[in-house]
């Protein structure tokens, strides 16, 4: 009932708002037609009264009606000055300051309606984010947009966020970095299409409350209403509280789903840039799975290539960095760097975990360009 009666309600207000800007709108026109057709008669009348040309006709309305008043030309007739008085000084004059004000008006309208997130930016190849999180929103806003800009595909992608927050303003910081906001509600289709929702480059739905399981009933109703706009499953990104709820948003065909986790909003992004790459580093946040051990191993001089190929053989799992002689942690290190530590971190799977002495044992196989070298 009540999310109808929101839908009803944000309805009527984006009418009146119509009709208010489209009364505006023929103010301002009629304003101006008025006084087009001022300008135009005194014209004529000085090229009747005066004996001026069209040329210097207008030119001394233009002059006059502004309060710019030149003298080189002026009017010297009586009618013709009967004409300026009453055209111009009495009805002129006060329909050029209303437009003037009927115009600046407008745009201050149009100015405070996109601080409040009540403009149609129409964008296209933008980005959508649905939802602000219920905890740290400006400073998740904040880090997110930073890291998307970063990356130099998406540094110049225009940012929209959909939302019920902020009904004056974004906060300057996220406006400093180029972003906008609708203030509207992802159960509204309305909102959807008024930040054009089926042109966006990627959208992205963000769960409303990261420790709220039913913050997840949200997320699917919002989703299966992306589903009914038959937008490209592929661009869309969704957060799911519980794991055990994922299944549901993978059969509705949206397969790129992580774990809402606010401090490190490098995961939500590298599934952006990097699609499936946010399940390596999920994993890196929890023991289920896959997910990175340190092994206490005694290594002297053996390169890296073989250390990775020795381990992978063996089945034990993925070297991914190395604890140098100095305490610091080095990662990706050259195919044929030689390698002193005595402590590796290796990717390994939680359901067959090897040991120490296991790690120890397959280094000391026999390398393998050795072998191909022998057979």
């Amino acid at each position: 009932m009540l999310p109808r009666l929101h839908a009803i309600l944000s309805k009527q207000r984006r009418k009146a708002v119509y009709l208010r800007d489209h009364a505006v709108g023929f103010s301002i026109f009629k304003s101006f037609a008025f006084l087009l057709i001022i300008l135009i008669v005194h014209a004529f009348f000085m090229t009747l009264f005066e004996a001026l040309s069209w040329g210097d006709a207008f030119w001394l309305t233009l002059t006059t009606a502004t309060t710019v008043g030149y003298g080189d030309i002026s009017a010297v007739t009586t009618e013709g000055r009967w004409a300026t008085a009453l055209l111009l000084y009495c009805g002129g004059i006060f329909v050029l300051a209303n437009f003037a004000g009927e115009y600046l008006e407008a745009r201050n309208e149009r100015k405070s309606r996109m601080i409040k997130g009540q403009w149609n930016w129409n964008m296209k190849n933008h980005i959508v984010i649905i939802n602000t999180p219920t905890h740290g929103g400006d400073r998740f806003f904040q880090m997110l947009i930073k890291q998307i800009r970063n990356d130099s595909n998406y540094a110049d992608t225009p940012v929209q966020i959909l939302t019920r927050q902020y009904p004056s303003a974004l906060p300057r910081e996220l406006r400093d970095l180029g972003v906008v906001h609708y203030h509207g509600s992802p159960d509204d289709d309305e909102s959807f299409k008024m930040v054009n929702i089926t042109q966006a480059r990627h959208v992205i739905v963000l769960s409303k409350n990261e420790h709220e399981r039913l913050s997840d009933a949200l997320s699917y109703d919002i989703i299966s209403r992306l589903a009914d706009l038959n937008i490209d499953k592929n661009k869309v990104i969704v957060e799911c509280v519980e794991d055990s709820n994922r299944g549901r948003f993978h059969r509705l065909g949206f397969n790129t789903v992580i774990r809402p986790i606010r401090a490190y909003p490098e995961v939500l992004v590298r599934a952006l840039v990097a699609p499936g790459s946010e399940q390596l580093l999920e994993d890196l946040f929890t023991h289920d799975g896959a997910h990175p051990r340190r092994y206490q191993v005694e290594i002297n001089g053996q390169s890296w290539s073989d250390i990775v190929v020795n381990i992978m053989q063996s089945g034990l799992g993925t070297a991914m960095s190395y604890i140098n002689e100095a305490g610091e942690t080095v990662t990706n290190p050259g195919a044929d760097e030689k390698i002193t530590t005595r402590a590796l971190i290796v990717m390994v799977n939680s359901h067959s975990l090897p040991n120490d002495n296991q790690i120890t044992l397959c280094l000391h196989r026999e390398p393998l360009k050795e072998a191909l070298n022998k057979s």
